[in-house]
């Protein structure tokens, strides 16, 4: 899908007039957009595609992010339907703001594998 590209145009304080272009992400998919959705496009259909041809490595498939991460979500929503198992692995807490505690909410909806896969950070 392309996502489109909306021309915006305001003044600056000083009042010089400033146009500029915005890739509307948000709008790559009517179930779930933003700049995940690129990267997930491509990796999906690979793991799609070699689940199909029988490959036992990709029967459950496991996403890990911190708890508010719109990775997971992303990714939940995007492979609900095409790919047979999918596991949350969540590394770490996130700050408990509203965006967050939505994502969190939104993957925890969706038919997991496992709903609850509390991993270790990795040290750094």
């Amino acid at each position: 899908d392309v996502t489109p590209i909306h021309r915006c145009a305001l003044n600056t304080p000083s009042g010089v007039p400033v146009s500029f272009f915005v890739k509307r992400e948000d709008l790559a998919s009517p179930v779930y957009g933003g700049n995940k959705v690129r990267t997930l496009q491509h990796q999906l259909a690979v793991i799609e595609s070699k689940y199909e041809a029988g490959d036992p490595r990709c029967a459950n498939i496991h996403v890990m992010g911190t708890g508010g991460s719109n990775q997971v979500v992303a990714t939940a929503v995007h492979a609900r339907e095409r790919l047979p198992k999918l596991t949350a692995l969540w590394m770490d807490k996130d700050v408990p703001d509203l965006d967050n505690t939505l994502n969190m909410l939104s993957t925890l909806s969706m038919p997991l594998a496992a709903k609850f896969n509390w991993a270790e950070p990795l040290p750094v």
